[in-house]
């Protein structure tokens, strides 16, 4: 077997960290940070479901619970961010802190949202940073097993607003992650892709959450479907006002025909999240894409209501939790 020269630690090895990571492992010695699995992936290792490739159990080198746990005297040449773009709850550049190594460390996040890179590029200006988009459908149904659906694409870029080099970082990732049974796309400013994500990530989130509905039952009703196509139009025009030019039409076209297919039922994160009681993706997802329009002087008066909706209640349920 061929020596593993690259040391990878993984915070948030939730369904999203577990796959990813797992197709480190190959190449890379693999560190992962687990809270609710930590007995089943540090005794038995994580098992990953799907109807690509059938079953694969992934066994890390390094199991442990804690990030100080996982600081090790070797430096890392890789932090896989996994976590939720939880900037409410916590500052993720703190948190990673102690594994990061300057200049040598690369960053990656794979979040949902909008200027999740922020903090990293502040706090760890000399690190290279290869930011992520994921259209992956993933859920761990019991700890340490993860089920996937067929959905399963990677795109890995660049930020613009980076201060480091990053590009041959973003590369060498987009390698090693590659697999067999998956797309990985290397492509350039990674905001085109975030602000694509967040046309359909917006309205379907946002609705979903504030109505309790799935999202067959938004796009059956009249009301609800139009609200998701006027809440498009206008995270579209935010997005073009960044100087991107995307055509609206085409996209709303393409992202409804797309969402039809999906399994009746089918619930977004950002509800599950609610209906468990567990803190949203709120800031990442309706608050930065709102305050860059308002920046940007436009007015987007369903976003603004649509954020002030689901913040509330965000604010209830991070309120309860503390």
């Amino acid at each position: 077997m061929a020596q593993k020269t690259l040391r990878v630690v993984t915070v948030g090895t939730g369904a999203l960290g577990s796959v990813y990571t797992s197709r480190l492992a190959a190449s890379c010695h693999t560190t992962t940070v687990c809270r609710s699995n930590y007995d089943v992936a540090s005794t038995n290792g994580i098992q990953i479901n799907s109807p690509k490739f059938g079953s694969l159990l992934f066994k890390p080198d390094r199991v442990v619970r804690t990030i100080s746990e996982a600081v090790s005297e070797d430096s890392y040449d890789y932090i896989i961010v996994g976590l939720k773009a939880l900037s409410e709850v916590y500052n993720v550049a703190e948190m990673i802190s102690p594994l990061v190594t300057k200049g040598k460390t690369a960053i990656v996040l794979i979040q949902n949202g909008l200027g999740v890179e922020e903090c990293i590029v502040q706090k760890f200006p000399d690190n290279p940073l290869v930011s992520c988009v994921a259209y992956i459908a993933a859920s761990q149904v019991n700890p340490g097993v993860i089920q996937m659906a067929d959905v399963d694409n990677l795109l890995v870029g660049s930020y613009k607003g980076a201060h480091a080099s990053s590009g041959e970082k973003c590369n060498e990732f987009s390698e090693l992650v590659k697999s067999d049974y998956s797309v990985v796309k290397r492509v350039g400013d990674i905001e085109h892709f975030r602000w694509q994500k967040l046309f359909w990530n917006i309205a379907f989130s946002s609705l979903c959450t504030a109505t309790r509905m799935t999202i067959d039952q938004i796009l059956d009703k009249e009301e609800t479907f139009n609200s998701v196509v006027d809440l498009m139009k206008e995270v579209i025009g935010a997005a073009n006002a960044m100087n991107y030019e995307f055509d609206s039409e085409a996209e709303i076209e393409q992202m409804i025909k797309t969402t039809r297919a999906v399994v009746p039922g089918y619930k977004p994160s950002m509800l599950l999240d609610c209906e468990n009681g567990n803190p949203m993706e709120v800031e990442a997802i309706l608050g930065v894409p709102l305050r860059r329009a308002k920046e940007a002087g436009l007015q987007v008066p369903r976003l603004e209501l649509l954020y002030s909706i689901c913040s509330a209640i965000n604010k209830l349920i991070i309120n309860k939790k503390s």
